[in-house]
């Protein structure tokens, strides 16, 4: 994963909210959640962590904000203890990296889908924002993810993707036409 300046940021993403208040008063919204048939956390992992693959795999660009880079060693650890020798390393990797930065432009699939599944799980939250579409996905509240949009019709286009992956929209919201 390369890495972006705030600044390349500001250019590039349409939605940043600095706070879901902001976000909720600000942007259509809506909730992205699992479907109710999917009982157990790892079904629900996968459920989220297939619908942003499928979205990369579409081609489409994605940004995401990581933080893991900003924790001290302790944090670190603590952050990685749970994951597989594997995705350590790939964490490992980027840390090394890329220290001081906390947004990519994902150019690898594996590291997008652990950053979900940090999200997922709540052990990190992150951002994932969807460029071309003007589409902010906002990390996991209890398996529900908060998604930002201008455009009514960007949440039509990714419909199929979520019923694809197992999970429904709801609480939808329209702040600007």
């Amino acid at each position: 994963m390369n890495t972006l300046s705030k600044e390349k940021v500001n250019e590039l993403i349409k939605i940043i909210p600095n706070n879901i208040i902001e976000g909720f008063n600000k942007y259509n919204n809506a909730i992205i959640t699992h479907n109710e048939e999917n009982k157990n956390n790892k079904e629900i992992e996968n459920c989220f962590i297939n619908f942003i693959s499928d979205i990369y795999n579409s081609g489409q660009t994605i940004v995401v904000d990581y933080y893991g880079n900003k924790l001290n060693d302790k944090e670190f650890e603590n952050m990685t203890e749970t994951l597989e020798i594997k995705e350590k390393e790939l964490l490992y990797k980027l840390r090394k990296k890329n220290i001081n930065s906390v947004y990519f432009i994902v150019e690898n699939l594996e590291y997008l889908k652990l950053i979900m599944k940090l999200s997922v799980k709540s052990i990190l939250f992150s951002t994932f924002y969807i460029l071309g579409n003007d589409l902010t996905i906002w990390s996991n509240y209890d398996y529900k993810f908060v998604i930002f949009f201008n455009n009514y019709d960007v949440l039509e286009f990714y419909k199929d993707v979520l019923e694809k992956s197992n999970l429904i929209i709801k609480d939808i919201k329209i702040t600007n036409k």
